[in-house]
């Protein structure tokens, strides 16, 4: 249980035991949102993954703790345009005892699905991650483009989930609904500002409890970045908006790290519940 135990060490543990979905809690799915970002004074601006992208071992920790508790992970085929070697497994110095952690949360694959949003049509079927091996993947797109990605595809084992609307709340919703009556479901959101920033701010899902993030571990940078090679031109969340739907449970600040790390949850009452 040493990654578990690291968790606890890093947050608050009412906060943090958010992380697993259980019937006591009244949550019988997580969504959790996993970025890393500048705050530059009104909004959270998105720090690109490149190779001058500020590194962090805490962070990476934590991106890869929160694949272990996963059932999915979701991306985007623009972050698949961006980052030609993109791996959504479980990595990194800690990989065994993420697993090992992984096992004993009842997860029975030994990685996440990894979810594919798309709308468009030229998806990069040759990129390393749809071409792993006895991995589960699916894509998430619209009806007027479903027909040309299932032709193209090249492993007939990747699965589709098709929208009229396909939108990231659409998606968390969906795959949420599909737990409901079934075992815990847990999201891990990996997508860029374009696609995060809109369940932040509402939408027509009519379960209010469905369709956005539960957690947020939101790892914010100390300096200052105006690179826009290291910036996202459109800020990824918006200060009062994220105040406003979750509660900053709590904050892990480790003086050697070049990143103070944030936990915000939803619905998070005195008691921890």
């Amino acid at each position: 249980r040493r990654a578990w135990e690291r968790l606890l060490g890093m947050f608050d543990r009412n906060a943090i035991s958010c992380l697993v979905p259980t019937p006591q809690k009244n949550r019988s799915s997580v969504c959790i949102h996993v970025t890393s970002a500048v705050n530059d004074g009104t909004c959270f601006r998105t720090i690109k993954i490149n190779e001058s992208s500020p590194e962090s071992a805490t962070d990476f920790f934590i991106l890869n703790a929160c694949r272990a508790a996963a059932d999915y992970v979701v991306t985007t085929g623009e972050i698949l345009r961006e980052e030609h070697d993109l791996n959504t497994d479980i990595q990194g110095q800690h990989a065994e005892d993420l697993a090992a952690w992984r096992r004993e949360l009842g997860k029975t694959e030994p990685q996440p699905t990894t979810v594919v949003m798309t709308n468009s049509s030229e998806l990069d079927f040759e990129h390393p991650l749809f071409l792993q091996e006895g991995r589960k993947r699916m894509i998430y797109t619209s009806e007027s483009t479903y027909a040309t990605l299932q032709r193209r595809r090249i492993d007939p084992s990747i699965d589709f989930l098709v929208s009229n609307a396909p939108s990231l709340q659409g998606l968390i919703h969906e795959l949420q609904n599909q737990h409901k009556d079934a075992s815990p479901c847990t999201i891990s959101v990996e997508a860029g500002p374009t696609t995060s920033s809109t369940v932040y701010a509402g939408g027509d899902i009519e379960d209010g409890d469905m369709g956005s993030p539960d957690l947020l571990f939101l790892s914010e940078y100390r300096n200052s970045l105006r690179s826009t090679q290291i910036l996202m031109d459109k800020p990824a969340l918006d200060a009062n908006v994220l105040s406003s739907s979750m509660t900053l449970a709590s904050t892990y600040d480790d003086p050697e790290e070049d990143f103070i790390f944030h936990l915000y949850v939803k619905g998070l009452d005195p008691a921890g519940r």
